[in-house]
């Protein structure tokens, strides 16, 4: 186990030294792009197309669609699953905003 500060060190440097320290990564959802360019990640097809390998029960459908594009695929292909989710909140104040020149919300 590695504090999460220091878990994308450790990860990349097992990934490109290939010592095969790690076979399964938790990773933050904003490396996922760069695990998956380096090539340091698996399809999760490769496993769930794989009958010896598959859970019967997975249904990818189940999950909400943007959460799983999130949270676990990148350009296109799905990496992992995700485990759980948060809800960010914005807050505002609208008169100070009106007062700025704007007329919406901000977008975040």
């Amino acid at each position: 186990m590695l504090p999460y500060e220091n878990s994308r060190e450790h990860e990349v440097l097992d990934f490109t030294a290939a010592t095969g320290e790690f076979d399964v990564v938790l990773i933050d959802v904003v490396l996922i792009g760069e695990f998956a360019a380096s090539g340091w990640l698996t399809p999760l097809e490769t496993f769930y197309n794989d009958p010896a390998l598959a859970d019967p029960n997975l249904n990818l459908e189940g999950f909400f669609p943007a959460l799983l594009d999130s949270f676990g695929t990148w350009d296109g292909v799905v990496y992992g699953l995700p485990f759980d989710n948060y809800s960010g909140l914005l807050y505002y104040n609208r008169c100070m905003s009106e007062d700025a020149g704007f007329s919406e919300p901000p977008v975040p």
